[in-house]
């Protein structure tokens, strides 16, 4: 199986109106693929044999420096009981198992680092619920990543109206051509994951490794060592926490934080460059950027929410990365944020 390696894909955008055409047999047969791996590569799900499941993961800052490593277990006995475990070079040498349990499955954001969390639910959960499906705008797109091709559906929220051509909460996931596995998507955040080294455990397939991406830089990648049945979880004591999973791009967790707050703690502020294409064109607006800043106070992840032109969206993002914020303490202790940026394009 040839492995596939971490692209930034431009080209899937998602068609409207007229322009869009009607479903095809091929389409339908890659949406009913796509179902059927969303489901497949679901480990964490009812029906799965409980498991005892070992990974290292590395991660990397979001201009692409290496700024962690780690192990991950996960122990899952049934949907709404399980135990996780994440360890990596800032845990100290004593630490305290049940101080870094994440009692799952959900919030699955109560340990690690924002990329770690990442990589972890894509490897866990590779595709959407049939719910995230329906209600989403579906087009269809072949595409190659590096020698492969693969089948590409792209999901589009019905409610999003935004003029930025990449649209906020638009996602694509692409699968093998002629088996129901993914190997490639778009997350939130901008961020790509590919799929390698498949393998099955019952029933289903798993990534024995995963890399997330970013912008053209590797953020993270994650190889699981270890896989195996243990049906005696079933009769273990494990945390039991009834809600739901959530998706990749529905991550939450993070310190939520008003714009004019987080601006507040700005000590380093790179001004965005006017494009000039923008420029020529009387081109002017807002770019709004939903942020995740780390406990240091650095960048960690960017989306555009919205954007009057690409450009505009892309100069925001390139300046908006360098922007340094000094750490935002909640009781004390320093803690990752989620927050929105606007940053303003005006003649003058």
């Amino acid at each position: 199986m040839r492995a596939l390696k971490c692209f930034a894909v431009p080209a899937l955008l998602v068609c409207f109106g007229p322009l869009c055409r009607a479903q095809s047999a091929a389409d339908l047969q890659t949406l009913a693929d796509f179902k059927t791996a969303s489901k497949q590569m679901q480990l964490e799900a009812e029906g799965v044999t409980p498991f005892r499941l070992e990974a290292t993961f590395s991660t990397s800052d979001f201009m692409g420096r290496p700024d962690n490593q780690g192990r991950w277990t996960e122990e899952f006995a049934k949907v709404g009981t399980s135990r996780r475990t994440v360890k990596d070079s800032t845990s100290p040498e004593n630490y305290a198992p049940e101080d870094q349990a994440n009692i799952g499955p959900a919030p699955p954001t109560m340990s690690g680092t924002f990329m770690q969390r990442m990589l972890i639910e894509a490897m866990l959960r590779p595709g959407p619920t049939d719910e995230a499906i329906e209600k989403s705008k579906i087009t269809y797109k072949t595409q190659k990543i590096g020698q492969v091709s693969l089948r590409c559906v792209i999901l589009e929220p019905n409610t999003v109206k935004a003029p930025y051509a990449r649209r906020a909460g638009t996602r694509a996931y692409c699968l093998e051509a002629d088996r129901p596995i993914i190997r490639f998507s778009e997350l939130a955040y901008g961020t790509s994951a590919t799929y390698n080294a498949l393998a099955r455990f019952g029933d289903r397939w798993f990534a024995q490794q995963v890399t997330l991406a970013q912008r053209g830089k590797e953020r993270g990648k994650l190889q699981v060592t270890k896989l195996v049945a243990a049906p005696e979880l079933l009769r273990a004591n494990l945390p039991e926490n009834p809600a739901e999973v959530s998706a990749p791009e529905q991550l939450s967790g993070e310190f939520k934080v008003g714009s004019g707050e987080a601006e507040q703690h700005i000590v380093k502020k790179v001004a965005p460059v006017y494009p000039l294409d923008s420029k020529q064109k009387h081109i002017s607006g807002s770019v709004l950027l939903r942020a995740i800043i780390s406990k240091e106070g650095r960048i960690e992840s960017l989306e555009v929410i919205s954007a009057p032109a690409d450009d505009l969206a892309e100069s925001a993002v390139e300046a908006v990365s360098q922007w340094i914020y000094k750490p935002y303490l909640k009781n004390g202790q320093p803690k990752e944020v989620d927050t929105t940026i606007t940053v303003n394009y005006r003649f003058g």
